[in-house]
């Protein structure tokens, strides 16, 4: 039997504009950042966290939830 791939649920819509959400995927992302004892692995783990933060701000802006 064949397997077919599968797509990918798209995620809810709810959720994407959920600012806080974001907010916390951005905190959990500086929590893990702090324990990391490379350089440069922290520090694109905080400019992840500061694109959920980016994603927040235009979660906010797409729901007027400001």
């Amino acid at each position: 039997m064949a397997m077919t791939p599968t797509t990918p649920t798209p995620m809810p819509r709810m959720l994407a504009d959920d600012p806080n959400h974001w907010r916390q995927r951005a905190a959990e992302m500086r929590t893990l950042a702090e324990t990391m004892n490379e350089r440069a692995t922290k520090a694109i783990m905080l400019r992840i966290a500061n694109d959920y933060d980016r994603l927040a701000r235009r979660a906010e802006i797409r729901t007027n939830n400001k």
